[in-house]
């Protein structure tokens, strides 16, 4: 059939478009959690400002994981998978593409507080890389587990 020569049944195919699934997918999630920071104001502090901005962001975040679950429904749709045999290097690709993402936006973002002191003196720029890059790790493995289960759920569904 025609319609089946775009389905890739190796490896070398299915890491690139994993690995970009789950860079694709942390950049939004991170793009979201940005515009969150930016559109809600947090007042001076005799006001509930910070409690406000965390509800919104635990809610932005709650309603784009199934988001990203559809896009991976999608996306492993049009890609033939083992996964008796792939099942660790797709979860990994999903992970790596995420990783490299937060680790972007993290890294950055942990060298600029060490500089500025971060509000306690205590730590140093060690400290806060360890932090960051604990921290993405953490998000990493979040964002991994929902694609492969994603991924999963759609073999399931097509076998």
């Amino acid at each position: 059939m025609a319609g089946d020569e775009r389905y890739v049944e190796r490896w070398h195919g299915l890491f690139p478009r994993f690995l970009l699934a789950g860079l694709a997918f942390a950049l939004v999630g991170v793009l979201l959690q940005l515009a969150v920071l930016l559109l809600v104001p947090v007042p001076q502090p005799p006001g509930p400002g910070p409690l406000l901005r965390n509800t919104v962001l635990e809610a932005v975040s709650i309603a784009f994981f199934p988001f990203t679950a559809f896009a991976l429904f999608y996306l492993s749709s049009r890609v033939r998978i083992d996964l008796g045999k792939d099942f660790a290097t797709v979860a990994a690709s999903i992970f790596l593409g995420a990783l490299l993402v937060f680790l972007l936006f993290s890294v950055p973002e942990a060298l600029v507080s060490a500089a500025n002191g971060g509000g306690a003196s205590s730590y140093s720029v060690v400290d806060y890389l360890l932090q960051s890059t604990a921290s993405s790790v953490w998000s990493s493995i979040d964002y991994a587990l929902v694609g492969f289960v994603a991924v999963l759920v759609w073999s399931r569904r097509m076998n």
